[in-house]
């Protein structure tokens, strides 16, 4: 999904919609949980680190850039049941870092502590289904 610079920047120039959420910073590890099983659960989608509301690219300094990542990985092993597929890119635009995470459609449904999740047809809205 938006496997080139030119395609990705034109999508960020868009705003965020039911496949692309932007997040300034790395957010707390329960609300990334919920995005990444949203999207799983959905059709899929990507989350790109770096870029804020205003779809502005803001970016991440170096030197967390791997700690972010790693993060990612960790919450999608260990805080989303089943565990989510998912790809991560560091990518570098206009001078700035930014990370994308790719999660592709699920054949699963899947769990955060918070319960399920999935995207809805509006942009930034989530619907949450407790078991």
């Amino acid at each position: 999904m938006y496997t080139n610079r030119t395609e990705l920047i034109e999508k960020i120039m868009l705003g965020e919609d039911t496949t692309i959420e932007f997040k300034r910073e790395m957010p707390h590890r329960n609300s990334l949980a919920d995005e990444i099983a949203a999207f799983a659960n959905a059709q899929g989608g990507v989350l790109l680190i770096g870029v804020d509301d205003y779809r502005e690219i803001v970016g991440i300094e170096l030197q967390k850039l791997d700690g972010v990542e790693k993060t990612v990985v960790e919450i999608c092993d260990d805080w989303i049941e089943p565990a989510v597929d998912f790809f991560t890119e560091k990518m570098r635009i206009d001078g700035k870092n930014l990370l994308k995470i790719e999660i592709p459609q699920s054949f699963f449904v899947h769990k955060t502590h918070n319960g399920y999740y999935t995207r809805q047809e509006k942009p930034k809205k989530r619907c949450q289904h407790n078991s």
